[in-house]
């Protein structure tokens, strides 16, 4: 009883174990952006833009406004969050025959200003600015691992790409890798375009970066935004913090589940193993008496309880493992950052049984 206690809390300990690691492994990635002091709004106006240009103003409007509104530090747009929503477009190099390793690029349309809200850092060349609109040369931002993949460690800058639009579009910076679809998956090819020079950049997000409570930045960002145009929706706001916590929430789930099956193993092992010692020790007692009487000292006697509950759960703990090895496959599809197979987890998870076991063993 005592030996299938202690395996089945170990498989169920090592499990908790090996997510508590990778999900610690999925909040130590880099983003490639930094969620802190940063709340995003939806821009959806009111207001109809017959050109691209009168969209410019409005927006670069609102930018401006919000710029100037004390404690707010950089504001930038955006039509898609990283760690959101997904999608791809296909593209060739100009002057290269097409190849079949080259993916489909993660598209990013954006307003000056963003890289610099979201901290992403510029790696080559230059930002985008305010001059590529219009009749401007098509330009693009491309983030470092898409760029060493995309042109096999040539020299990026001043290398163009053609889109499905039959654009030429010029590498004119190389920016740092950003977690785009989640902390776990590879970033990909990901592109910057300058919204304004795309035909429809469709609905955007504004992200502002304030030192300040979230709460006195949303007032004074929605106040900003009323008074650029008084129909639009002024309180769907967001943390990016908040989105990072959505991103990993399910994983999350899943670890408090499984540790608390493994919290609840433990404790029930404990309690297995203290009845079953002391019911064995109630039924030593006449033996135990005429060890002592014997000469037996009481420390011997301790040792010899203590040393057979320790071999017992030593026992549970060698099946548990070579359980938990097998469980642990079905499991490695969770795992992030860590094997199923980890030393670590295994060892710590074992020695925290054998100590709880002493101590269950001790008490009787």
């Amino acid at each position: 009883l005592v030996v299938a206690e202690v395996a089945l809390a170990c498989v169920l300990l090592v499990m908790g174990g090996l997510l508590v690691r990778s999900f610690q492994a999925v909040l130590d990635v880099n983003l490639g952006f930094t969620p802190e002091n940063t709340v995003a709004w939806q821009v959806r106006p009111t207001l109809d833009f017959e050109t691209r240009q009168e969209l410019g103003v409005f927006t670069y409007g609102l930018v401006d406004r919000m710029e100037q509104i004390p404690g707010i530090e950089e504001v930038g747009l955006i039509d898609a969050l990283p760690l959101g929503r997904n999608r791809s477009w296909g593209f060739q190099i100009v002057g290269q025959p097409d190849r079949e390793d080259v993916p489909a690029l993660f598209p990013h349309l954006v307003s000056p200003g963003y890289l610099e809200a979201m901290q992403i850092p510029l790696l080559q060349g230059r930002h985008l600015s305010r001059d590529d609109q219009g009749d401007a040369p098509t330009v693009i931002l491309m983030n470092e691992s898409g760029a060493r993949r995309v042109f096999q460690g040539q020299d990026p800058l001043g290398e163009r790409i053609l889109l499905w639009d039959g654009r030429e579009w010029e590498v004119v910076g190389i920016v740092q890798d950003v977690k785009h679809l989640s902390p776990e998956m590879d970033s990909g090819v990901q592109v910057y375009f300058h919204y304004l020079q795309m035909p429809d950049a469709g609905a955007l997000d504004m992200v502002v970066r304030s030192r300040l409570p979230t709460d006195q930045v949303a007032t004074v960002v929605s106040q900003a935004l009323r008074e650029a145009d008084p129909g639009m929706p002024t309180r769907e706001f967001w943390t990016l913090e908040s989105k990072v916590e959505q991103s990993v929430s399910a994983r999350s789930f899943t670890l408090w589940i499984l540790s608390g099956y493994g919290i609840a193993a433990l404790l029930l092992a404990a309690l297995g193993i203290y009845g079953v010692l002391a019911q064995s020790v109630a039924e030593r007692a006449p033996e135990i008496g005429i060890r002592r009487a014997l000469g037996a000292t009481a420390s011997t006697v301790v040792k010899s309880v203590l040393g057979r509950t320790l071999f017992l759960a030593g026992l549970g703990i060698v099946v548990g493992g070579l359980a938990s090895l097998w469980v642990g496959k079905l499991l490695a599809s969770f795992l992030f950052g860590v094997g199923a197979t980890d030393p670590i987890t295994y060892v710590g998870m074992g020695g925290i049984l054998m100590a709880v076991a002493a101590l269950a063993g001790l008490v009787p």
